[in-house]
This record gives structure tokens, C-alpha cells and sequence, in this order.
């Protein structure tokens, strides 16, 4: 299910923002594929939305009819999400094509750029970046922050603790863990080891599409899973190459393509909030997109909120409203209907 920032607004915005301009994304998608000279995918989350199992299933149908190519290049936006799909959706976009050129016109985070290590070549913006891919999860066990919300907790922030207990304890025998276990249950220890061990196997199985040398492979990995300060650190184009990444700069006029399909994008899945009073509120917005020559799908999360003061968090109500959509463009007419995933 796609997350949602639940900060509340005090604003109700109109619906009549949010309009899906096909004809105009579908004109830019043809005058990019023409720049390339290949087909183009674009994979677009907002800044609510995430990389989860249903994308697979949502591209697989984006791509259902598409013969196999010499080259398929994926205009990927995305701040991450979950790195088992994106592994299953490196799969199936790598037997689409005989390479895969990953074009990021903004930000491909986490998740995002595990699949574009699954790329022979990545195309950045000069403003976009990668970023690490270290790890945080959300487990049952885990501590929760003011409004009630469990926490992400990760590897890196783990091992920093204990690092800076032994070097300010020289000496001393107590054991940095017994004092992390009435903050930290020791189950969400041992998830958060695996869950950094599951990031080093998916980024190396990602980059064996294409790295034969497992030492360059797993240099990588370990830089992107270890070795950078914070999790949404960018790693811009000098950054990438500097450790073993095949990135270069995109060409100017296929950034400015990318940056009005990316306009467009956002323009449709700008969030739309109306507030019933100060314990309810409605949501409409696209969270997803995925586009290619004459298809398009989006999934559109359309659900209401109450505040549950004795839990101090907000949860959702009629979430059946929720789902994934496809539009088509039959003799210049715009075909939409639900896609059952």
C-alpha cells in the first residue's frame, strides 16, 4: 500500500488541480523516444508515494505488448520503497532488453537506485542524484516516535551507538546492548543485521546484470550500504563514477523533455486535502505513475482520515476507494478503466 505524509493542512484544495494531461505526456514521451532512439518507459512515484510488489505487476501490464529491444531506457523518479520489488521490477524490465539505460531527471533514492544499478548505463540530470541504500525497518517491536508512529530504525544508526559507547567507556566492561534493550528490543537487533545483509545481496544480484568482476560488485554495495553519513545523502554524478558507478551526464535536450514530462507528473499527482473538521480529512492523489507510447497506468489513493486521540495517530477509513488505474488512447479518444492487481 502506498504511504502517505500525515501531517494535517488546514487548506481543502480543489480536485479540479488534479488532472491526468494524457495527451500532452504522451506527445513528450514520443518527442523523448525520438531524442533516444529507442523506447522509453517513465516509472514516477510522488513525494507520497513508494516502490512496492503491485509496481511490478503495474509496469508488467505497461509493458505487455511491447516486443524485446536492443535498448529500453527508464525515466525513473522515486524517493525509494521496498528492494525486493525492486529487484522483481530490474528482472523484468532486463528481459525487455538486451541493455537498459536508466535516465533520472530528479532523484532515484534507496530503493530507486538499487534498480538503476541494474542499468548498463544511468543518464543524470546535473541536479539529480543517487543516494545510499542502507536499510531502515519498520518492525512491530520497534520504538515510536510523538504521534504514535513506529520508527525506522537502521543498521548504520545501530552501529554508530555502540562505536561511540566503547570509545567513550575505554576500559569498561558493561556491555552496550543491555543498555539498548529498554529502547530497542533485541528481535529488531537482529532484523536490522539481516535487513543490511538482504541490501548487500540485492544491490550485487542487481549489478551482476551487468559488473562481471564480484570485487567491483561488492565494493559498490558496501559503499552505498555502509559508508555514507545519512541515508538521504546525494550521490550526484562525480560522486557515482568515484565509486565504480557507469553514471554520466544527460544531454541537454533530453533533460528538458524529462523535466516537462516530470512537470506534468507532479501537476497530476499534486495531493488533494479537504478537512472535515480538525479530527477528519479526505485525500485524493496519484502516488504512482507509469507510462509508455499509447498506455499509461497510475494508482490513485482516494480514502478519508479520522484522529484517534487515544492512540495520538491518524489512521484510514474507506480505503476500498483506493486502486490502480489504465488509460489508453484508442483513435484519439482517452480510455480509462480499473487494472485489478
Amino acid at each position: 500500500m502506498k504511504k502517505k505524509n500525515q501531517n494535517r493542512s488546514s487548506m481543502a484544495v480543489s480536485k479540479d488541480t488534479r488532472k491526468m494531461r494524457l495527451l500532452e505526456t504522451q506527445r513528450v514521451v514520443i518527442q523523448a523516444e525520438k531524442l533516444l532512439g529507442g523506447p522509453l518507459i517513465t516509472y514516477w512515484n510522488s513525494r507520497n508515494g513508494e516502490i512496492c510488489d503491485d509496481d511490478t505487476e503495474a509496469l508488467r501490464h505497461v509493458l505487455s505488448t511491447m516486443p524485446f529491444s536492443g535498448r529500453l531506457f527508464l525515466c525513473l523518479t522515486s524517493n525509494g520503497g521496498n528492494g525486493l520489488a525492486s529487484l522483481r521490477i530490474a528482472n523484468l524490465l532486463r528481459k525487455r532488453c538486451k541493455n537498459l539505460i536508466v535516465l533520472v531527471p530528479t532523484c532515484a533514492a534507496s530503493a530507486a537506485t538499487m534498480i538503476a544499478l541494474a542499468a548498463d548505463e544511468i543518464w543524470l540530470a546535473p541536479h539529480a542524484n543517487l543516494s545510499p541504500v542502507d536499510t531502515k525497518i519498520h518492525h512491530a517491536l520497534a520504538p515510536v516516535n510523538q504521534i504514535n508512529d513506529q520508527v525506522g530504525v537502521g543498521q548504520d544508526e545501530l552501529s554508530r551507538i555502540i562505536a561511540l559507547w566503547r570509545k567513550e567507556s575505554k576500559g569498561s566492561s558493561s556491555n552496550p546492548y543491555a543498555a539498548l534493550w529498554p529502547y530497542i528490543h533485541p528481535l529488531v537487533v537482529g532484523a536490522v543485521d539481516r535487513a543490511n545483509s538482504l541490501s548487500l545481496k540485492l544491490c550485487d544480484a542487481l549489478m551482476s546484470f551487468h559488473i562481471s568482476n564480484a570485487a567491483l560488485r561488492r565494493k559498490i554495495a558496501t559503499m552505498l550500504t555502509r559508508e555514507y553519513p545519512a541515508h538521504g545523502y546525494p550521490v550526484m554524478l562525480s560522486e557515482a563514477r568515484k565509486i565504480g558507478i557507469p553514471a554520466m551526464e544527460m544531454k541537454p535536450n533530453i533533460e528538458k523533455a524529462l523535466s516537462d514530462l516530470q512537470r506534468y507528473y507532479v501537476e497530476a499527482g499534486k495531493q488533494n486535502r479537504i478537512d472535515v473538521d480538525q479530527d477528519h480529512h479526505h485525500d485524493n492523489e496519484l502516488t504512482t505513475i507509469a507510462e509508455r507510447k499509447g498506455k499509461m497506468v497510475f494508482f490513485r489513493l482516494d480514502r478519508d482520515w479520522y484522529y484517534r486521540a487515544e492512540e495520538r495517530r491518524w489512521l484510514p477509513m474507506n480505503t476500498s476507494r483506493d486502486g490502480w488505474y489504465t488509460i489508453e488512447l484508442r483513435k484519439g479518444m482517452r480510455i480509462e478503466k480499473p487494472l485489478y492487481i
